[in-house]
């Protein structure tokens, strides 16, 4: 465990997290790549900062300040630490207690069977409880509030997160499937705003709930893809995924915006590009095309089977200006969405009488991209599926898909659709058809995922840094590439592979088939970087 806790500070130390001005870092160091930093959010996975934490573990457990130990409690004693102007102060809840400490203080349990577990917390009517260790690190926002990030593997991370995901019951390989692109998206979310950690434990970036939502099905599928991620052109790519597309993807651009400059539509992605699940190339950008595929039930596709593969709602008038009135304000006051709302929509303002939703622009699924709303007091433009989406909610629920067209009555309005979800990358249901159908894990990931390969994390060394990852393979050949101009010396399992300088190396290898292999790439005890990755599918 303390293994866990030394990367972890020595990635701290190298400045890939909060502790930037630290001392020059030793010469030939190792990193691991399969470690991974979850930020755990409050009560209401909302918030990542807040003024106190309380923890306890399954074993005996020690609180650290760097490498000294300052706190040692029996198991399940709760200790509550809080943060103040002067620092940490930790409190057992019997009374008394230690502080202020300065830095970071981490918590860990003394077994290797420990569990730590932050009881101020439910995760699904439960006290999470979690592998690995816990820093409790200074927030940015407040001189009074903190953070809790769980360090540990990847692969026990995804433990936790898959089950939430997909249920075994959509099929072992969609399983293996949804395992390697939440692999994808821990490494590389579509956004991280926050410094201290690799990925929140929300549905905003993945379910991540403890340990105590591990099933052992789930944990057998993981295991066979250990280590394993989609690349495109030698990257991880970004695993979009969502329950349900209606029939037919949309690309990338047509439903996020940048996530830096709020830029919509956003530059295309080429592996996230839209098309139909099944059968001819359609074009669905028209309001007629669109109505036509999404009022008829189109068997021709995996997601057949969801419920949401066709959906309807319909609203009174009355409910839905109520609804939109509400939602506006709403949207306009969160920074996140106000950007994709005009004009705006301050407190107070009403929309008046509904007299006409028209859709301005749709993607290559029909997805609405950008709609008017117009009533009696203005029309209001809304861009971005996420946005239009949460402003047309039915009963208080987002709208099930903007791959949606509305009818006007009277005294209703009626809304038509298929999918659920933003319709981008895999579908899960998709994935789940596939999966009973025979279809590989490489094989499902592919179909969604255009022009992708699957292999290991890439590693990139430098002068003085070397990294480390395993990775499953389920056949006895692969394929290593190295990328870099200076020469380079690679560890497969117990063989040594020196290369010399080139700007692509491509090289047939053995590896070890139904077992786990180890990939590793030395210091290069020269100036500049060389980047190593293994090539399977």
């Amino acid at each position: 465990m303390r293994n866990i806790v030394l990367s972890s500070l020595l990635v701290m130390a190298l400045g890939f997290t909060v502790l930037k001005n630290q001392a020059e870092p030793a010469k030939n160091l190792m990193l691991d790549a399969d470690l991974i930093r979850v930020g755990i959010s409050d009560e209401t996975m909302t918030q990542q900062e807040y003024p106190s934490v309380t923890v306890s573990s399954t074993s005996a457990y020690r609180i650290w300040q760097g490498d000294k130990a300052v706190w040692h409690s029996p198991a399940f004693l709760n200790v509550r630490i809080t943060r103040t102007l002067s620092g940490f102060l930790i409190r057992p809840v019997t009374g008394g207690g230690i502080g202020p400490f300065s830095g970071v203080l981490t918590v860990e349990p003394e077994t290797p069977e420990g569990r730590l577990r932050i009881t101020n917390l439910t995760r699904k009517g439960q006290i999470p409880n979690y592998r690995g260790i816990i820093e409790i690190v200074p927030a940015s926002s407040s001189l009074q509030k903190l953070m809790a990030i769980n360090v540990l593997p990847m692969q026990e991370y995804l433990k936790a997160v898959v089950p939430n995901e997909l249920p075994i019951q959509y099929g072992y390989e969609a399983v293996k499937a949804q395992s390697v692109a939440a692999r994808n998206y821990a490494i590389h979310p579509r956004e991280k705003p926050w410094p201290q950690f690799d990925i929140c434990d929300s549905q905003y970036c993945q379910a991540y709930y403890g340990s105590q939502t591990e099933q052992p099905q789930v944990t057998q599928a993981i295991s066979e893809t250990q280590g394993l991620i989609a690349l495109y052109q030698g990257e991880p790519i970004l695993a979009l995924y969502s329950s349900a597309q209606g029939g037919y993807r949309e690309s990338y651009q047509n439903a996020f915006s940048d996530p830096i400059t709020n830029k919509f539509p956003a530059t295309p992605i080429p592996y996230l590009e839209g098309g139909p699940d099944i059968g001819p190339v359609l074009k669905l950008d028209t309001e007629e095309a669109a109505r036509q595929f999404y009022l008829s039930h189109y068997p021709n596709s995996y997601d057949v089977a969801s419920p949401m593969y066709r959906w309807h709602k319909t609203w009174s008038r009355r409910e839905l200006e109520s609804e939109i009135n509400h939602n506006l304000a709403v949207s306009w006051k969160d920074t996140s969405t106000r950007p994709f709302i005009r004009p705006a929509f301050p407190p107070g303002t009403s929309i008046g009488t509904l007299k006409d939703i028209t859709v301005l622009q749709r993607g290559i699924s029909g997805k609405a991209m950008r709609i008017s709303l117009t009533g009696s007091h203005g029309t209001w433009i809304l861009s971005k599926e996420f946005v239009i989406r949460k402003v047309l909610k039915s009963h208080g629920r987002f709208l099930p898909s903007a791959n949606v067209v509305f009818d006007f009555h009277r005294s209703s309005i009626e809304a038509f659709g298929g999918g659920l979800g933003h319709g981008v990358g895999m579908s899960q249901i998709g994935a789940s058809m596939m999966s009973k159908h025979g279809s590989p894990f490489a094989d499902i990931l592919k179909h969604y995922y255009n022009g992708i390969a699957i292999g290991s994390i890439p590693l990139t060394a430098t002068d003085t840094i070397g990294m480390k990852t395993t990775f499953y393979a389920d056949k006895p050949h692969a394929t290593l590439f190295v990328k870099g101009t200076n020469p380079t010396t690679v560890q497969i399992n117990d063989k040594t592979v020196k290369l010399t300088p080139q700007n692509l190396a491509l090289l047939s290898i053995d590896v070890k088939p139904d077992s786990l292999n180890k990939l590793e790439v030395k210091p290069l005890q020269v100036a500049g970087n060389s980047t190593v990755w293994v090539e399977l599918y």
